[in-house]
């Protein structure tokens, strides 16, 4: 759906999907939409998400993993690389208020993004 201002036509929470495009032991590719509507986010927020909006994790441990954050055009995703020994990792966005600071959503006008939980094995 092209021409959807996200953020002036929906208010409260807007539910995302983090889905894995691929997992490597150096990379996570990932894409995001919304929930409801499938809508692709990378066009209006790939510039925006930068390694402060993600959240990835050991699965095993709940370590928090440092990523850095590329954005790959030709695949509309984003690349989140790391050190992710052989295992499980969990990946989501950060929460509301940091991704309101980076410009994704706004809790003076009343809405907000919010992440499900993607879980890959690399």
């Amino acid at each position: 759906k092209t021409g959807l201002d996200i953020e002036e036509t929906v208010k409260g929470i807007i539910d995302v999907n983090v889905e894995k495009v691929a997992a490597t032991t150096s990379k996570i590719t990932v894409k995001l939409y919304t929930k409801d509507d499938r809508i692709d986010l990378y066009d209006t927020y790939s510039s925006i998400l930068t390694a402060t909006a993600w959240v990835v994790r050991n699965a095993s441990t709940g370590a928090t993993v440092t990523s850095t954050v590329a954005v790959n055009a030709g695949l509309k995703a984003w690349e989140l690389s790391g050190t992710y020994t052989a295992g499980t990792y969990t990946v989501q966005l950060a929460s509301i208020t940091i991704l309101a600071g980076l410009g994704m959503g706004s809790t003076t006008i009343g809405n907000g993004f919010e992440s499900d939980i993607l879980t890959v094995t690399t």
